[in-house]
């Protein structure tokens, strides 16, 4: 696994744009002591979309996609999809995803409604935030593939 050091600067030497002020990043890692970190995998690096107030308990993953603003959050309970705004959401039963080499694999829905979700830890450049996520995504619905950026939450594997 590569540092929380090298994948920040690949992933801010990535962006054209010109990042001025503080970068948030949210992190798993261990405390030590009273006043240090240990990183270990980030889940996002961001200028200024993110907060100290921002979810992160109660759902295993979210993701979403910039092309059609597609989203997604799977929770302890169910998976929820839109594929784009106006879309009817999809919501199917949770199921535990199978842990693959750094990737994390979910299976939801059926027939017509299946989801097939694929979740690799590596950096994701959301250029129109500037924002970056710890994890890429690939979502299938409906014969249709979606890509974007993903993140963990407190709930998950």
């Amino acid at each position: 696994m590569r540092s929380i050091d090298e994948i920040t600067s690949t992933a801010l030497a990535r962006s054209a744009e010109a990042r001025a002020g503080p970068l948030f990043v949210v992190a798993q890692g261990d405390l030590i002591g009273r006043d240090s970190v240990s990183i270990g995998a980030f889940d996002l690096i961001t200028p200024d979309a993110w907060s100290c107030e921002s979810k992160l308990d109660g759902f295993v993953a979210q993701a979403r996609g910039n092309e059609v603003l597609w989203s997604l959050e799977v929770t302890p309970a169910s998976v929820s999809f839109s594929p784009g705004p106006g879309s009817p959401t999809a919501i199917s039963g949770y199921r535990a995803p199978i842990s693959s080499a750094g990737s994390l694999l979910f299976d939801a829905g059926e027939g017509s409604e299946a989801i097939a979700i694929r979740l690799d830890q590596e950096p994701c450049d959301e250029r129109m935030t500037g924002t970056i996520f710890g994890w890429s995504a690939k979502v299938t619905f409906k014969d249709h593939a979606f890509t974007g950026c993903a993140w963990r939450g407190t709930a998950g594997p």
